[in-house]
């Protein structure tokens, strides 16, 4: 199956969010972070399903202190992973991350 990576606005929100408050004491160590959390991303097109399924078709991967939350949507031979949001694993998670 062929699939695609696609990052939601809050995700991408999120993202920018943790790179920018890293960025305040350290910009190389936010650099690193935001690459990693985009490499574990990644590797969803290899192995989509390697997160835990939360509930409603929402999985999380851990990655480092910070969870991802993504789905992946099938389309007959093709999907997509959208990834929901990327939330430090210390915050509270939102009820609706599924809708």
């Amino acid at each position: 199956m062929a699939l695609s990576l696609k990052f939601t606005a809050p995700a991408r929100s999120d993202l920018v969010g943790i790179v920018d408050y890293i960025s305040r004491d350290n910009s190389p160590a936010a650099r690193r972070v935001y690459e990693e959390i985009r490499s574990h991303c990644a590797t969803l097109i290899e192995a989509p399903e390697i997160g835990v399924e939360t509930a409603k078709g929402v999985r999380r991967l851990v990655v480092g202190a910070y969870l991802v939350f993504y789905r992946l949507r099938r389309r007959g031979t093709a999907g997509d992973i959208e990834i929901l949001r990327v939330i430090h694993g210390a915050r509270q998670i939102p009820r609706n991350l599924g809708s």
